[in-house]
């Protein structure tokens, strides 16, 4: 792994048991360490799985390497609080950081990567230099909360705003242990919060804040955790049952047919009158049906959507161009979905590494024409070398360049695709509660 240059980024200090080490480095590595098997065992159970020990091992490595315990360690804490004494709702992940099993050990995120084949590579290279980056969705009320927290914590002095406009609930925000001003000039804006009272906050006005050695933390409202948060509130006062959306079966045949029925109004990122089409005539069957028809339903992948459901029905076994891609995609019917899957049929059928196919991904999804025809190279020359056919190969490599350009990644599509499936799961088994909620979304 390369030598990264990120110890000069300032992240607040939490609060860490007795006896981790002596420096600050240590002492947090340590407790991440120590945090994230004490939360994977309350998981998987006290004998960890030799796939989940491996993979924390792996995770924590790169994360140490980076001098990024703290940063986690900080989410952590934040995500903890606002969930547990704050009564915010917080999404299941965003963006990459699904992908990492210590942030599902840790309850950053709510997917176990492993269920669903997300690799940590998409989120962190191995060979990289960049530092994590997690965004928070949270419901209406949530941004605003942690934010009143964070400044009562560590002063409001050390917390800031990034102002790029007016929108303020959806700005960045940054917080350190000193005064901001130790890095940045602030300047006072006037602003309503939420309630609709004037009140006055501190803003930096930097758009590239790591330069300036502080860190950007971004907490987005979402408003479908609201309705979520809403609809189980209500129906924990009209029936007295406490839901937990995150403990839902993931096969409700109600839910599942609602979907099928194309009958999702209302149902997050599956509303539009081309997605109801689309579900009516792809008869999801699976939570990964879902998966794949909310990764293709975006410029460049939609028209895939009809090879998929062409496949799905089809009579005939499918072709693949190398026999063994079938244990890559056999979950989306033959099909290139994800940009994962690119990363694991460039190790399974070149022999590329960990760092090496994620460098892959990145050089096709931003066309880097000055390293794809070394990359190309390598991956005819590590196919041939495991026996494979040179024309094969070379027709693989076109499909993969010409798909990686525009597909999407399935962390983010699982994520999103859970919280489209809990609003689901309530409409098709508390139709009257998610009807009297949404009604005043309505209005």
């Amino acid at each position: 792994m390369r030598a990264c240059s990120l110890a000069h980024l300032n992240v607040p200090a939490i609060d860490i048991i007795k006896g981790m080490g002596n420096e600050k480095k240590n002492n947090e590595d340590n407790y991440l360490e120590y945090l994230s098997f004490v939360k994977a065992k309350q998981i998987y159970g006290d004998l960890l799985p030799k796939e989940v020990l491996d993979r924390l091992k792996y995770e924590l490595q790169i994360i140490k390497h980076r001098g990024a315990s703290g940063y986690f360690l900080f989410i952590h804490d934040v995500v903890n609080t606002a969930q547990s004494e704050l009564g915010v709702w917080i999404g299941p992940g965003r963006g990459t950081a699904a992908s990492s099993l210590l942030c599902y050990c840790l309850g950053i995120t709510k997917i176990d990567p492993l269920k669903h084949d997300l690799l940590f590579e998409r989120f962190l290279n191995p060979d990289g230099i960049t530092f994590p980056d997690i965004d928070i969705d949270t419901d209406n009320e949530g941004k605003e909360r942690i934010i009143l927290w964070l400044q009562k914590k560590y002063g409001k002095e050390c917390c800031a705003h990034i102002a790029t406009g007016k929108d303020l609930h959806q700005c960045g925000f940054v917080v350190a242990d000193k005064p901001i001003t130790n890095w940045a000039s602030i300047s006072i804006l006037d602003i309503e919060d939420s309630s609709g009272k004037q009140k006055r906050i501190n803003c930096v006005q930097y758009n590239d804040i790591k330069s300036l050695g502080l860190i950007k933390y971004d907490f987005i409202n979402l408003e479908t955790l609201t309705q979520l948060k809403e609809i189980c509130g209500l129906v924990k006062m009209k029936k007295g049952k406490d839901l937990d959306v995150e403990k839902i079966p993931i096969n409700d045949n109600k839910t599942m047919d609602l979907f099928q029925r194309g009958h999702t109004d209302d149902i997050f990122l599956f509303s539009s009158n081309d997605m109801k089409k689309y579900l009516q005539e792809f008869k999801p069957t699976s939570f990964e049906d879902l998966v794949i028809l909310n990764c293709l339903y975006r410029p460049g992948s939609m028209d895939d959507i009809a090879a998929v459901i062409k496949q799905k029905y089809s009579t005939k076994p499918i072709e693949y161009i190398i026999p063994c891609m079938k244990s890559v995609l056999h979950n989306t019917y033959g099909i290139i979905v994800y940009q994962e899957q690119i990363m694991m049929l460039s190790r399974l059928i070149a022999d590329f590494n960990k760092s090496e196919s994620a460098l892959l991904r990145m050089a096709i999804g931003m066309f880097k024409k000055e390293i794809l025809p070394a990359l190309r190279n390598q991956f005819i020359r590590g196919g041939i070398k495991n026996g494979y056919k040179k024309t094969a190969l070379e027709k693989l490599w076109n499909e993969i360049e010409s798909k990686g350009r525009y597909i999407f990644n399935k962390s983010h599509s699982v994520c999103y695709t859970w919280l489209a499936y809990q609003m689901a799961y309530l409409k098709a088994n508390y139709p009257k509660e998610f009807v009297q909620v949404m009604e005043k979304y309505h209005s």
